[in-house]
């Protein structure tokens, strides 16, 4: 896995573990990559000696004009987070929504979002792989909190309708009346500043 910077990330942990279990050949491991080194890396993928890698913050968008194919999720989001080698172009999936959405439904069995409001935190790759997940799930709307407004106007373009700004200061108010909150951002994350909310 790669991005900027990772090295408190436990994907190897989770990855190298079921590489063992299923006596799978490979190994995980972690790879700072700066956005300056970012073309690099991604162009010369296979000469790193990689067959594939995770992306994480901050080069989930900005990796897509390294891709030579993108499925229909990369699509629809504008966010990958999984590049994988087929011969010796780069292709691009995202699992952060779908991820995202699987683990709520296993914590909350029988969780219906359907017709739902929901409050986002943040408005980067991760939030869109979550948006577009949450309204295939039916979810009406989604209102983003976000540091700068013009990345909010992006996410209304994406998915027209359902997105709102929510001004920082309505959160404790509207937060009463929502199905689900969603934090998005590297707030909360080890190494990084507190979520305060």
């Amino acid at each position: 896995g790669f991005g900027w910077s990772i090295a408190r990330s436990r994907w190897p942990v989770v990855h190298n573990y079921w590489l063992a279990k299923y006596g799978l050949e490979g190994l995980y491991e972690r790879h700072p990559v700066s956005p300056q080194e970012l073309p690099e890396f991604l162009q010369n993928l296979g000469a790193h000696g990689y067959v594939g890698c995770n992306v994480t913050v901050p080069h989930k968008e900005a990796a897509l004009q390294y891709m030579h194919h993108i499925d229909d999720v990369v699509s629809r989001t504008g966010s990958l987070n999984t590049v994988y080698l087929v011969g010796d172009k780069t292709n691009a999936t995202s699992t952060d929504g779908e991820g995202f959405y699987q683990n709520l439904l296993a914590t909350v069995p029988g969780l219906s979002l359907s017709g739902k409001r929901a409050i986002l935190l943040g408005a980067g790759g991760s939030a869109k792989a979550v948006i577009e997940r949450l309204r295939r799930a039916g979810i009406a709307q989604i209102a983003v909190v976000n540091r700068t407004s013009e990345r909010i106007e992006d996410l209304k373009a994406s998915f027209c309708g359902a997105i709102t700004n929510l001004p920082a200061d309505h959160f404790v108010t509207e937060s009463k009346s929502v199905a689900l909150l969603v934090n998005a951002t590297s707030q909360g994350m080890a190494g990084q500043p507190k979520l305060d909310i």
